[in-house]
């Protein structure tokens, strides 16, 4: 019989009035990878603060390690002996790895170092996991695989039974993943419970034994892994499968339609004259394997391109980076990021559209012809309504009012399906698909590909080593089968 690890019985949570988790069930037991598909999102972070931190629960209990550490009525609280690892990673950068560990941990506090002890003790830990790297090396240094993988080996030197993950395909490529997957794995066999909380099927599958589908802050069902692929697609999102089906079935690219945007020369650490182009109305997917060549072009481009090495053209002329009008940039979570919430929504949707109407601004008749049309458009009314108190679908299809109305010559995205759940990543990807219908080019830039798969008529892998390779729709059935959506080309 396996010794239960975790159970929340009956558990439920509210905050400010509001129920994030309602009669949550869930049991984890030694050595066992839990699964959670995460529909909504919503109640996630709630749940792994009740597990973490031991929140008042309004009903219920939480049994860790075979006591009760939580109930509804249970006084005093106090943090459990949990490992969290997501995709911001809680590790200090310009510290080594020793220091991370043995200093900047509450179990194993030291006044005085000793690096030649630290090293030591960790050194069989580092060996086991197969990670051969220079402990005294600033951790920002290391790859986005091998710093998850010392977060998890903080988790597992400091006592941790169980380990949450979250969200973690985010930060690691789908090679990193199959890597990762094998290391807890590892770990599993031994004894260490894991809870891998994600928004992707895919990433689950091969990894997890039992998969829980997670929505509206419940537990709906727990599945075994070949169960799970045909009740999240019928059930939870059979809208989402049906469009994107539909879409790589009748998507058809114009292989003779103007190249619009051209960048040549890239050049960052390992990658030497990196160059790209995409045609009207194509979808580009840039896939990078080193997070830091990643992290360097994302902050160049959203900080000023004259940082980045090399050229951009624009219908065959160089471009100007004041010329807004052209390209639109998109950060991670442009929902929050890239509006404006002390701005109306026409304040919003309006302000990259005045180059080539400036009148709109003093027009009423423009205003109220823009509103109807907007209105025809989105299917209801937004005008009125202030950024704050939108939903995040809703500060999307302003996004996509913004993108419609400046109609630019392509899009440049980062990740844009970052941290979004099953339902948001549906509304990213009918508005991707819109804008190529409107035959904008859009690029993506990812380390994780999530649904790039999905819109993408062309993918190009940049490797760690400075070597890239090009895959058209009809090489995608050769990728990773982590990767989400890989069965539509299989």
């Amino acid at each position: 019989m396996r010794t239960e690890i975790l159970r929340m019985s009956n558990v439920t949570f509210r905050k400010n009035g509001k129920t994030y988790l309602r009669n949550f069930e869930l049991s984890v037991a030694a050595g066992q990878i839990m699964g959670l598909l995460l529909v909504d999102g919503y109640g996630a972070k709630e749940l792994v603060d009740v597990l973490l931190f031991n929140k008042v629960l309004y009903n219920g209990c939480v049994y860790y390690c075979g006591e009760r550490v939580n109930s509804w009525r249970q006084f005093p609280r106090k943090r459990n002996r949990i490992t969290w690892i997501d995709e911001r990673g809680f590790l200090i950068h310009e510290q080594n790895t020793l220091t991370n560990i043995f200093v900047l941990q509450a179990e194993k506090h030291y006044e005085i170092l000793h690096d030649r002890l630290m090293e030591e003790a960790f050194r069989p830990y580092l060996e086991e996991a197969g990670l051969q790297i220079d402990p005294y090396q600033p951790v920002g240094k290391l790859s986005a695989y091998e710093q998850v993988s010392i977060e998890l080996l903080k988790g597992i030197s400091s006592g941790s039974r169980l380990v949450i993950l979250q969200n973690i395909d985010n930060a690691l490529s789908d090679r990193d993943l199959e890597k990762f997957g094998k290391l807890i794995r590892h770990y599993a066999e031994k004894g260490t419970s894991f809870l891998f909380l994600c928004s992707h099927l895919e990433t689950l599958q091969g990894v997890c034994g039992q998969i829980g589908i997670m929505k509206g802050g419940g537990i709906l069902s727990v599945l075994d892994e070949a169960d799970a692929l045909k009740q999240v697609c019928e059930v939870y999102s059979a809208e989402f499968s049906k469009s994107v089906r539909m879409y790589t079935q009748n998507r058809v690219l114009n292989e003779h339609a103007p190249e619009v945007f051209r960048q040549s020369g890239i050049s960052c650490r390992e990658l030497k004259k990196f160059g790209f182009s995409v045609r009207k109305g194509e979808c580009l997917c840039i896939q990078f394997l080193d997070n830091h060549v990643y992290e360097t072009i994302e902050k160049a481009y959203l900080e000023g391109v004259a940082t980045l090495s090399g050229e951009i053209d624009v219908e065959g002329k160089h471009w100007d980076r004041k010329d807004v009008q052209d390209v639109a940039i998109l950060s991670r979570n442009p929902d929050e990021k890239n509006l404006f919430p002390d701005l109306t929504f026409f304040d919003n949707v309006a302000m990259t559209m005045d180059y080539r109407y400036p009148a709109v601004w003093r027009d009423g008749r423009a205003r109220r012809n823009l509103r109807e049309e907007l209105k025809r458009i989105l299917g209801h009314d937004l005008w009125d309504k202030s950024i704050q108190s939108m939903s995040k679908r809703e500060r999307y299809e302003v996004l996509y009012c913004r993108l419609l109305l400046q109609r630019p010559k392509v899009i440049i995205e980062f990740q844009p399906f970052h941290q979004a759940d099953v339902q948001d990543r549906f509304e990213i990807w009918k508005i991707n698909e819109e804008l190529l219908k409107e035959g904008i080019a859009v690029v993506l830039f990812s380390i994780g590909l999530s649904d790039s798969l999905a819109i993408a008529d062309r993918l190009i892998r940049v490797e760690s080593s400075g070597k890239w390779e090009e895959y058209r729709r009809e090489d995608f059935g050769r990728l990773s089968r982590n990767i989400p959506w890989i069965s539509m080309y299989r």
